[in-house]
């Protein structure tokens, strides 16, 4: 099977799975399910589809853990800078570090401090640049 087939297969078996869950009201998996979709359709640079399934869990997450809704944020900001939304970018991912900081969580953490580092780069503001 060609890559391209697999891709769409796995595509589709993920978009299954997030109704299924949403179905059997099971909210950390079908966020996670959304969160997978949006990663496929960012890696074959469908980036409005991508956007359009992390700001579905961003919505979902409202309802979930501090960690989900902190990478619903993160995965939004992500393709919007992917998008040249840098500035946009830096309304979701913002809150981000503080509730990495609070959960300490390593992984957030780092990916909160790169992406606030593309922001800064950005805005030229060399102040706050605090690696």
């Amino acid at each position: 099977m060609a890559l391209k087939q697999e891709t769409e297969l796995v595509a589709t078996l993920y978009t299954e799975l997030a109704q299924i869950y949403e179905e059997n009201g099971h909210l950390p998996r079908q966020i996670d399910a959304l969160h997978n979709l949006g990663s496929i359709h960012r890696w074959e640079n469908d980036l409005d589809a991508a956007e359009r399934c992390y700001r579905k869990a961003l919505v979902l997450s409202q309802g979930a853990s501090e960690t989900s809704q902190a990478f619903s944020n993160l995965n939004v900001g992500l393709l919007l800078i992917l998008k040249g939304q840098i500035l946009a970018a830096a309304d979701f991912t913002a809150p981000v570090l503080t509730t990495a900081l609070k959960l300490n969580n390593p992984l957030l953490e780092a990916a909160a401090r790169a992406v606030s580092l593309c922001v800064d780069c950005e805005t030229r503001n060399w102040e706050s640049v605090n690696l």
